[in-house]
């Protein structure tokens, strides 16, 4: 099994007619270095795209507010904040600075095109990795759209406009478009917009849907996965499978934690873990966690001959999380108002019930991680004995956090 992450951000935008209120893992775009040199060895990473900046930002920002979510948590800001700039180039006065900020859209022209560019670069099958980032815009069909509105999101987000008929036949259109999201990620979802969240007053859907499939380059042996327990709380434990394989790897271990850097076959791709020292230590390193967190602990990696201990896991929520209120919390709430939401740039029809405001945004993620690679989004555990292992030992019996990184 390869490492796959499948990841999917939809955006369902109404009429204002509509009476319809409408352990843990996060995905990092951040470019680094690919070698298992000494890091002062290595030439200064590459200065991050503003898409980049903005799309981690974001990450930390809605980590904060999704990590009491109860279980494992798959999430990847990375495929919301694709949504939300395609989004963000039909809004207009508030709704649009709403959008920038919680973005991080310093400069949202340059955001917009480096979201372009960052899109093309992520469509790679070179035989060490299969990385696609697919958008697909779904409008009603006798629905007057801004020409300028279609042609950035074909052009630049590669999402062209299907037509629907979401006023007569709603749940036909649903299930179109939830056969669509099932093809772009291999069959990871099927219904991901859920019974009664598409009807006759939506007017537009926006997607994107991620898939990434590669190889671990130092790769577990299956003969040596045994049974081990795995600490989901104080008092709690179970026997999960934990792969076990020694090799260099990039180590850090700063503030209470440690972190193991687990590179791909392909040079641009990795897997960063990040290990409290305690047992209960998985909170408070959230509670740490922002964009220049992240950076720093990637900065702090050296190379160290290391014994890693994983747990073989697979995770996938079985309904998608709903982001409205979410991200409303992080101040986005101009664009969920059908009085007040301005999406001018998106189309402006005589009738103003016909004006959209977005009803709701859904995401959905999945992750497996096993001997030969990942097949994922996110992922989080839980954990009993503090870290029990040497200084050479990364072994991850209890709550950590990863990041995919590109």
């Amino acid at each position: 099994m390869r490492f796959i992450a499948a990841l999917l951000a939809i955006l369902i935008f109404a009429g204002c007619g509509s009476q319809r209120a409408s352990n843990h893992a996060i995905d990092e775009s951040r470019p680094s270095p690919r070698s298992a040199k000494p890091r002062d060895a290595l030439p200064p990473p590459p200065s991050k795209p503003p898409f980049v900046n903005g799309s981690n930002a974001f990450a930390a920002d809605l980590w904060a507010v999704l990590r009491n979510t109860p279980g494992n948590l798959a999430v990847s800001p990375a495929s919301i904040t694709i949504a939300l700039a395609m989004t963000f180039n039909g809004a207009r006065g508030e709704t649009a600075e709403e959008i920038k900020r919680v973005l991080h859209f310093h400069d949202p022209e340059q955001a917009v095109h480096s979201a372009g560019e960052t899109i093309q670069g992520w469509n790679v099958s070179n035989g060490l990795i299969v990385l696609r980032s697919t958008n697909v815009f779904f409008g009603q069909y006798d629905y007057t759209f801004e020409k300028r509105f279609l042609d950035t999101t074909e052009h630049t987000f590669g999402a062209p406009l299907e037509l629907m008929d979401f006023k007569n036949e709603p749940e036909k259109a649903r299930q179109r478009i939830n056969i669509w999201g099932a093809k772009a990620t291999n069959y990871r979802f099927s219904e991901f917009i859920p019974a009664g969240n598409i009807d006759s007053n939506t007017r537009l859907v926006l997607v994107n849907a991620i898939y990434f499939k590669a190889r671990w380059r130092s790769q577990f042996d299956e003969t040596k996965t045994k049974h081990l327990p795995f600490h989901l709380t104080t008092s709690q434990k179970k026997d999960v499978p934990m792969m076990v394989q020694s090799s260099d790897f990039l180590f850090a271990q700063r503030q209470g934690a440690r972190a193991i850097e687990m590179l791909y076959e392909d040079p641009n791709t990795s897997m960063l873990f990040i290990l409290p020292d305690s047992n209960d230590g998985l909170s408070t390193l959230e509670q740490s966690l922002t964009s220049d967190e992240l950076d720093r602990w990637a900065e702090a990696m050296a190379p160290r001959f290391s014994r890693v201990i994983l747990p073989k896991f697979g995770i996938g929520s079985q309904s998608p999380l709903m982001l409205r209120d979410k991200l409303q919390q992080l101040g986005m709430r101009v664009a969920f108002d059908r009085n007040t939401a301005d999406f001018a740039g998106m189309a402006k029809p005589k009738d103003l019930t016909e004006r959209v405001h977005i009803g709701n945004i859904f995401h959905n993620a999945f992750v497996k991680v096993d001997e030969e690679g990942t097949e994922a989004a996110a992922i989080g555990g839980t954990s009993l004995n503090a870290y029990g292992g040497g200084d050479d030992e990364f072994k991850a019996d209890h709550p950590f956090m990863f990041v995919l990184r590109d």
